[in-house]
C-alpha cells in the first residue's frame, strides 16, 4: 500500500488530539478556493484538471493528484481550464496531533501524483473518512453548517472560510 494511503487510512482509524473540522466529495466541482488556511486539509483530485498555487509557486495537475493546504502560504485552486469540472475530495482537521504530525515531517509538502493502481483505494479511504465525519464518528465539535448547493452543475462555488 502507497505511503499516502497508509497515513490517510492511520488518520481514519485516529482520534483523540484530532479535530475534523469539515469535508466532502463534490463529482463536478468548480471551486474557487483562495486564502491562507488557519488549519490543515487534504484534497484529492481524481479526475480532470485543476490550477494550484502556493504563494507564487503554480502546480497544473490533471488525473489524479493529492496537495495538502495549511497555515502559511496564500493558497489558491481552481478548475483548470475554467468551466471544466473536476472530481474533489477533503477532508480539513486540526489540533494537537496535527501539530506534531508537522513538527515531525509527516504532512505532506507540496502536491504528489496518485499513480493510477492507487487512486481507487485512496478515494474508497477519503469516502469512508468523509462519511465517519459526517455521521458525527470522529467529530469532536459538531460539523460547519453550509448553505445549499445550487442545483446547476457548473455554478461557481467560491470557499473563503475564516
Amino acid at each position: 500500500m502507497d505511503s499516502r494511503v497508509s497515513f490517510l487510512h492511520n488518520m481514519i482509524m485516529s482520534s483523540g488530539d484530532l479535530t475534523f473540522l469539515h469535508c466532502d466529495h463534490r463529482p463536478r466541482c468548480v471551486a474557487l478556493v483562495d486564502k491562507r488556511f488557519t488549519y490543515h486539509a487534504l484534497q484529492l483530485m481524481t479526475r480532470g484538471s485543476v490550477a494550484l498555487r502556493y504563494d507564487g509557486q503554480a502546480w497544473p495537475m490533471e488525473g489524479a493528484w493529492v496537495w495538502p493546504c495549511y497555515p502559511g502560504p496564500r493558497i489558491r485552486f481552481h478548475e483548470s481550464p475554467w468551466g471544466r469540472p473536476w472530481e474533489h475530495r477533503y477532508v480539513a482537521f486540526q489540533g494537537p496531533r496535527v501539530e506534531r504530525w508537522a513538527a515531525e515531517g509527516w504532512l505532506l509538502q507540496n502536491p504528489a501524483p496518485v499513480a493510477p493502481s492507487e487512486a481507487p483505494p485512496l478515494a474508497a479511504l477519503f469516502d469512508a473518512l468523509i462519511e465517519q465525519v459526517n455521521r458525527g464518528g470522529v467529530l469532536q465539535q459538531p460539523p460547519l453548517r453550509r448553505p445549499p448547493l445550487h442545483p446547476r452543475p457548473l455554478e461557481r462555488h467560491v470557499a473563503v472560510l475564516p
